[in-house]
């Protein structure tokens, strides 16, 4: 029957030591965890009993102690370390054992260690119908006027080009203007191209 404590045992390894523990507790991490909600007000527990070489997994439903068991049958034909290990259910729910009187043994003082799942994206309680804010319309920078063409007579549609120099406009939008100086010495004799060029710009994607 099933119940919500779990029993780890094993003959052949120690299930105590840090590697063991590590390794059943990245188990339940990666393929219980990820698959239900475990908050902090109610973890998983894994107690470490060194001096009775056992772990100790409690669960706050008999739900998530069912899953670890399905989970563990899966992964033990594909892991070979966890065929080493002796995994069963304890004869009473730890939950309602506690609040009552019997003769059975209590879990003794160990190491515990507490699961809980890993955040939800986006988090619970997201405004899903809530606007995204418009973007930062100041740039931090001053941008240039359009120039009409790529020109070296449309000085004055740029305040930061140098007026002494020809230049070649790049890009021409409502946004900013991409200019580049003409070179005194080209070493070729293409004309410079948008994509020859390393910017802030994003790149260029195939649906524009």
């Amino acid at each position: 029957m099933a119940t919500d404590t779990i029993l780890i045992t094993s003959k052949s390894v120690d299930i105590t030591d840090g590697h063991s523990v590590s390794l059943f507790t990245g188990f339940l991490e990666d393929h219980v965890l990820s698959k239900c909600m475990v908050t902090e007000s109610s973890p998983i527990q894994v107690y470490v009993l060194s001096q009775l070489k056992r772990l100790v997994v409690v669960s706050p439903t008999q739900e998530i102690s069912k899953l670890i068991m399905e989970e563990y049958k899966t992964i033990r034909h594909t892991v070979e370390e966890f065929q080493h290990y002796t995994v069963g259910y304890s004869l009473f729910d730890t939950s309602t054992h506690i609040t009552r009187s019997s003769s059975n043994l209590e879990i003794p003082p160990a190491k515990r260690i507490l699961l809980v799942s890993p955040p939800q994206s986006p988090p619970p309680g997201f405004d899903f119908h809530r606007l995204e804010d418009r973007p930062n319309s100041n740039t931090g920078h001053v941008t240039p006027g359009r120039a009409p063409a790529s020109t070296s007579s449309n000085v004055s549609a740029c305040d930061k080009v140098e007026p002494d120099k020809a230049f070649t406009i790049l890009e021409n939008s409502l946004v900013a203007n991409v200019v580049l100086h003409t070179c005194e010495t080209p070493k070729t004799e293409h004309t410079p191209s948008i994509m020859g060029v390393h910017t802030a710009l994003p790149p260029r994607s195939i649906f524009d």
